[in-house]
């Protein structure tokens, strides 16, 4: 590691790492790093977009970036440049991990996918969110948010083997119920249905009300042509819900063939 004067100064290709002795100063240098990374983002989706300007989209995108940017800065300022505590000066470097932000960036991600918009370009959006969802997990490999939208990601991606690697990564540092939900559909995209069941069970033991774990199971049970079951199930998802789209037509097949 060289000495911080050295460091300022050295020669180096774009996108080295340069590590500083003192936290102080690798901690404004990482801040830096963050905000070029991410206005290279914006800019890189102009670029390919501008000949198809989708206009609400970017003046969206714009406003987070530009918000985002602002908090960075004054939490620079809050805990560093304004604190005289010399252990805020120690603590920068934890204090600055940003896989929280990743997080929140990779979760407004997801959320786009969801929208009902032709302008919406969803392998980018996936992309993204592996790549903000690795880099939060290179700052913190606890952030068990991370692994559960990487998996939802290579999902979208057909990758269930994956996602399903990433959703039980993610269910180690949490037992959520998202989590085995999305374990219980990715094991049944992926024509495990017994697998499936399996982590749907586990869900309608702490809820036998979930509308989610019972629609799931009632099309994995279709999947194993145990029509009868499927449909009990079915009606009771119906009851705390209505069911539309492909569950709903799965349901009517399934009656057909009672």
């Amino acid at each position: 590691m060289k000495k911080d004067e050295e460091d300022i100064n050295v020669n180096r290709k774009s996108g080295d790492r340069v590590d500083f002795e003192t936290p102080f100063i690798q901690s404004i240098y990482d801040t830096i790093d963050y905000l070029r990374d991410e206005a290279t983002y914006i800019l890189s989706d102009l670029e390919e977009n501008v000949d198809d300007l989708h206009i609400e989209e970017l003046g969206e995108t714009a406003v987070d970036h530009l918000s985002d940017f602002v908090d960075d800065l004054s939490q620079l300022k809050d805990e560093v440049f304004d604190g005289d505590d010399l252990e805020v000066v120690r603590d920068m470097k934890a204090s600055l991990n940003r896989d929280a932000d990743y997080v929140r960036r990779a979760k407004r991600k997801m959320a786009k996918l969801s929208q009902e918009d032709k302008m919406v370009d969803s392998y980018k959006i996936n992309i993204r969110i592996i790549e903000l969802c690795n880099k939060a997990i290179n700052v913190n490999s606890k952030n068990n948010e991370a692994y559960y939208l990487k998996g939802r990601a290579l999902m979208n991606f057909g990758q269930y083997d994956e996602a399903i690697n990433q959703f039980i990564k993610s269910l180690a540092l949490s037992d959520d119920v998202e989590v085995r939900l999305a374990i219980g559909d990715a094991y049944r995209f992926n024509n495990k249905p017994i697998d499936a069941i399996a982590q749907y069970e586990i869900v309608l033991e702490k809820d036998k009300n979930s509308f989610k774990a019972l629609k799931g199971e009632a099309i994995a049970y279709f999947d194993l042509k145990e029509y009868e079951k499927s449909n009990e199930l079915f009606k009771k998802a119906e009851s705390i819900d209505s069911l539309y789209g492909d569950a709903q037509k799965i349901w009517d097949e399934c009656k057909k063939n009672i």
